[in-house]
């Protein structure tokens, strides 16, 4: 598979705050490697989803930025993300998902890669349509749960590689090549 150069990861923390301590842990790491060039946000609340990938828009569009989006949250196949699963209040549904992640990937020339540490993420994919979404999007994530420590040494493994090598062909190799899953399928690049 050919993939772009990615310019940069932008990473969009929705958990509890009792939970980020290892998407902190990911983002230092991973920010040593690439020189500084990734962005995080921690949203307070599914109000600021919008205005936050607004901002990242306008910066990928102005820069011609290729970004990979890297999103740690929690999910659930029928709702979208969700902050705490436990009170299922606070979501940013597949709708609005869909909308801002498209509008990121059209100014990124259709190059967007989105990584998503997220339980069901990938069921993304059910709220597409052809004519909405690019399918040249490429997206690693999984159908099932994530446990928070396998999808830290997962993805932290992935950016090693990619900012070793800037070949995301062995980055996604060295991605599905720790922790084997408990189940096949679990784990997906589509």
């Amino acid at each position: 598979m050919n993939y772009p150069q990615y310019t940069n990861i932008i990473q969009i923390c929705f958990l509890p705050d009792i939970e980020l301590a290892m998407p902190e842990q990911m983002y230092e790491f991973v920010n040593k490697l690439n020189n500084g060039k990734i962005y995080k946000t921690v949203l307070n609340s599914n109000l600021c989803w919008e205005t936050i990938m607004d901002l990242y828009i306008s910066i990928c569009a102005s820069n011609h930025d290729i970004p990979v989006l890297h999103l740690d949250t929690h999910g659930g196949k029928n709702v979208g993300f969700v902050k705490d699963p436990s009170n299922p209040v606070d979501i940013i549904t597949w709708d609005r998902l869909v909308t801002k992640i498209t509008e990121l990937n059209q100014v990124s020339n259709g190059q967007l890669f989105l990584s998503l540490n997220i339980c069901e993420g990938l069921y993304i994919y059910n709220n597409l349509s052809n004519n909405v979404y690019p399918l040249s999007l490429k997206t690693i994530g999984s159908f099932d749960n994530v446990l928070a420590n396998e999808g830290k040494i997962r993805f932290t493994s992935m950016y090693t590689e990619y900012f070793t090598s800037f070949d995301m062909n062995k980055a996604v190799s060295t991605f599905f090549s720790q922790n084997p899953p408990r189940k096949a399928g679990r784990f997906a690049l589509i």
